[in-house]
């Protein structure tokens, strides 16, 4: 809930706002009025059959994609708190982007935004910057990014799924070959139940 109202009082109304001084199309004073409903099919289409869906997708792919760059795999346990607030982060990131290109994909229902030049309306290009802006401080102001339940994705979610040494080892534990060790250093892990020496040849390390 938090995150909603994040982005719709926090980054969503600048953009929103300075839309209302794009400047009208050309020959509009010159054609008849539309006679057209404000909430047509082709405007539901738009944002509830497009624009929504895509914005969506990207959202999901976002979050999926930290998920399963931290070892997660569906059906498993979710992976730590860390992990899910990166994932969050990473969605709420994308939600910004996401609706920072639709105010530029708003602005004309006909004409693309690089004919109507990306720096033709002043106040939405600084409405862009503050909105830029203001999700940096949402992601890394820890107490305002933990009120709203995310942290930007770093280093530490990935730690999880990063064991110190594979697990493969015999009553005498494993050892790191010299090729990987060093000439005089050989490295010992302790001792694991799931002894597998294939896993050691794979990962550099030896079975003895």
């Amino acid at each position: 809930m938090l995150q909603i109202l994040a982005l719709d009082i926090g980054t969503d109304l600048l953009p929103a706002l300075a839309l209302g001084s794009e400047a009208p199309s050309k020959g509009t004073l010159k054609r008849p009025p539309e006679r057209r409903h404000l909430m047509d099919k082709a405007l539901m289409f738009r944002v509830f059959g497009l624009l929504g869906p895509v914005e969506a997708f990207f959202e999901m792919t976002a979050y999926t994609a930290v998920l399963l760059g931290a070892g997660w795999t569906p059906g498993a346990e979710l992976p730590p708190s860390d992990v899910l607030m990166a994932a969050s982060g990473a969605a709420f990131t994308t939600v910004v982007l996401a609706q920072l290109a639709n105010a530029f994909a708003c602005r004309s229902a006909s004409v693309p935004p690089w004919r109507l030049g990306w720096f033709s309306n002043r106040l939405l290009v600084w409405a862009v910057l503050a909105e830029l802006g203001l999700l940096a401080v949402f992601l890394f102001l820890g107490p305002l990014a933990a009120l709203l339940g995310h942290a930007p994705p770093s280093p530490g979610a990935w730690r999880w799924r990063s064991p110190p040494y594979p697990p493969c080892c015999s009553p005498t534990g494993c050892t790191r070959s010299p090729a990987t060790a060093g000439p005089g250093r050989p490295h010992r892990a302790p001792r694991s139940k799931d002894s597998d020496p294939g896993r050691c040849a794979a990962t550099g390390w030896v079975h003895g």
